[in-house]
């Protein structure tokens, strides 16, 4: 390392320094916005929907119903999946 690049380096490490002095220790307390937003994003974190899984159509594999495209949605036939008798069941329900 040569000498000019050894004196931005400690020029760089001393304002690095210097910012870090700037910072109140401890943190004043968060304000009421500041934990309303907090509380606000954890509940929706843990919220039942972000939880909830549901099989498949085609494979079965449990997935996360947030994932999960609505039957409705899409246009496809699925009466192939079904066998004639398995049919004939689920039209009785």
């Amino acid at each position: 390392m040569n000498i000019q690049q050894r004196i931005r380096k400690d020029q760089y490490d001393k304002n690095r320094m210097d910012s870090l002095t700037d910072v109140e220790c401890p943190p004043k307390p968060a304000g009421f916005k500041q934990l309303h937003g907090i509380t606000k994003r954890f509940c929706e974190q843990i919220a039942p929907s972000n939880f909830i899984e549901a099989g498949c159509v085609v494979c079965g594999q449990l997935t996360l119903l947030s994932e999960l495209t609505p039957l409705s949605e899409i246009n496809i036939y699925l009466d192939r999946l079904f066998q004639e008798r398995e049919k004939q069941l689920v039209s009785a329900y």
